[in-house]
């Protein structure tokens, strides 16, 4: 893997594992840094998933709150 598939793999997993829009050059560069010396993209996504910062935000969405309020067009309520 090159640094910028790694960089572009680490990115997409904080957008869409932690659901960060961004995240700073020092985390990225350490977990490309990561990918590079040798762990692979599934240990790494596997960190990410197991992470407490994503169990925290899981369970932060999972209040009993529907995602979408009542109306909207992605709600089981019309």
């Amino acid at each position: 893997m090159n640094k910028a598939v790694a960089e572009k793999y680490v990115r997409d997993l904080f957008r869409f594992v932690l659901d960060r829009e961004s995240a700073s050059d020092d985390e990225v560069g350490h977990w490309t840094n990561e990918l590079l010396v040798g762990r692979t993209a599934s240990e790494v996504f596997d960190l990410f998933a197991s992470s407490e910062e994503n169990r925290l935000r899981r369970e932060k969405s999972h209040t009993g709150k529907p995602r979408y309020p009542d109306g909207h067009f992605y709600s089981p309520v019309v």
